[in-house]
């Protein structure tokens, strides 16, 4: 309970490193900026919008201004070859009515111009403030890294304690997990002590090590998962043995995963020549040499 606790307290100081990179000034001007971006862009796509209506509105303003142009010609030109005094007057209202239309649409012509002149400026000062900002999110970003390279030293050695304590933990769990077998094997072993200290001398020399390809849910792993193995070095070499002549076991998919490995020895007896594990087999390489039981794996390893 204990060794928890102190995970879920080293758990928190990497929490409070890390809030400490996030609240940092660089952190939050990088943010600030951000935004600024964000709201430039923004801003941007509505100016230029906004342009592209002012232009829109302009041409349509020409177009009427143009046709008003023509149609006021029109009438002049009817005014003057018209002799009837009649309509006359008529022609001179409809003249003076275009006319006024042609001054208010030349108005809105003027007015769109200048709003147009207006946006283009605006782009350009929105332009230039986002080029600064883009140039200060570049500063802000390296003060950022800055800041997490100097903590980083701090979160590493935190995490490390963490794994150490998890592996305590973890240890811990094992041993009460197997506690009642343990219990029943020291009582059938005369000096377990002296048995266990002079095992672990023996095992832990180079000689009690051998190598298998390393990955996730390789040999090695799936071999002390596997309910029918549970790490067994016999059964394993067993395993390995009936891949070797095409027969069937409990590692078979695994073995079959890193055959380029084994074609390296090829065969059983270049396998076991390799590692010096003559002591585990018969002398003409054909059984294993089963430290418990018949090699019976439809049975429990122990």
């Amino acid at each position: 309970m204990k060794t928890i606790l102190e995970i879920q307290k080293l758990d928190r100081q990497i929490l409070a490193l890390n809030r400490e990179v996030d609240k940092c000034p660089a952190s939050v001007d990088f943010r600030n900026y951000k935004k600024i971006l964000q709201d430039g862009k923004t801003l941007f796509e509505q100016l230029e919008n906004q342009a592209k209506e002012i232009i829109k509105n302009y041409e349509k303003a020409l177009n009427k201004f143009s046709k008003t142009k023509g149609e006021s010609e029109i009438l002049r030109k009817r005014n003057v070859e018209n002799i009837d005094l009649e309509n006359a007057s008529s022609l001179a209202s409809t003249v003076n009515t275009v006319i006024g239309d042609l001054t208010e649409e030349n108005r809105r012509v003027e007015e769109l111009v200048r709003k147009a002149e207006e946006t283009v400026r605006k782009s350009a000062e929105l332009s230039n403030k986002l080029t600064e900002a883009k140039k200060r999110s570049t500063i802000i970003k390296a003060k950022i890294e800055e800041k997490k390279q100097e903590v980083a030293p701090k979160i590493a050695e935190i995490e490390n304690k963490i794994k150490a304590l998890e592996s305590q933990v973890e240890d811990k769990q094992q041993y009460e997990k197997y506690k009642e077998m343990i219990y029943k094997v020291m009582k059938t072993v005369p000096d377990y002590k002296d048995f266990i200290e002079s095992y672990l001398k023996i095992s832990n020399t180079i000689g009690g090590f051998i190598i298998f390809p390393k990955r996730k849910g390789g040999i090695n792993q799936t071999r002390g998962c596997n309910d029918q193995i549970k790490d067994r070095f016999d059964l394993t070499l067993e395993c390995i043995r009936k891949y070797y002549i095409g027969e069937k076991s409990p590692l078979s998919t695994v073995l079959e995963q890193d055959k380029d490995f084994f074609n390296l020895f090829l065969d059983f007896r270049g396998y076991v020549e390799f590692f010096f594990l003559q002591d585990l087999v018969s002398s003409d390489y054909t059984k294993i040499n089963f430290w418990l039981g018949e090699g019976d794996m439809n049975q429990s390893p122990f």
